[in-house]
């Protein structure tokens, strides 16, 4: 930057900063193109989640495993957010892992919540699980914002590191999930089993 001017200092929305001539004008055309592409690159795990998560339902009532899949959709994301936080790889690559993380999660989420809640519970078993999503949608950002600001305004490589914690925890909650449903009947990890017509009419 010119001397006495920082990135900080410039505002690329005001024309005397980003008209042709002026001496900011290469830096606020470049800001704009890495702006563009960033918004690009982060939407790679929206973009995998909508586009798998219907077959990969689908493949989940065939052949089941989900608390398997519970316990590897976490374990994938402690790696895609070390990747980030420590080296300089594209993260391109870590995206499309993260993308098929949380397509992977979601996608065992809310199909396990009716196997383990009694049927008159459903309802209220999903409004919970909502709930607490919601509520850590609330008070992440918050905590991520503590943790930028501790650390003199990056991201990288703390922020990071927590979301790598968050991981970790989400491993172990699945590893129990397994050793939990090994124990009664492989009631997640089994495929779906339509109901008979004596079933039906019990």
């Amino acid at each position: 930057m010119i001397d006495g001017i920082t990135p900080n200092d410039v505002h690329c929305m005001r024309d005397a900063w980003s008209a042709s001539g002026a001496c900011t004008e290469t830096f606020c055309r470049r800001l704009s193109e890495a702006e563009t592409q960033t918004s690009v690159i982060m939407s790679i795990p929206y973009i995998i989640s909508a586009v798998l998560s219907p077959p990969l339902g689908y493949m989940i009532d065939l052949y089941g495993m989900r608390a398997v899949i519970s316990a590897i959709a976490p374990m994938v994301l402690i790696i895609v957010h070390l990747f980030l936080g420590l080296t300089t790889v594209s993260p391109i690559g870590p995206l499309i892992g993260q993308g098929l993380a949380y397509t992977g999660f979601i996608s065992v989420l809310w199909p396990s919540v009716p196997l383990v809640v009694e049927k008159r519970s459903v309802g209220l078993a999903f409004g919970i699980v909502t709930s607490m999503e919601n509520l850590g949608d609330a008070v992440l950002p918050l905590v991520v914002d503590a943790i930028y600001s501790y650390s003199d305004d990056k991201y990288i490589p703390n922020v990071e590191f927590l979301f790598a914690s968050l991981g970790v925890l989400g491993f172990l909650v699945g590893l129990y999930m397994n050793y939990y449903d090994f124990g009664h009947h492989s009631v997640l990890n089994r495929a779906f089993v339509p109901p008979t017509r004596f079933s039906e009419c019990a």
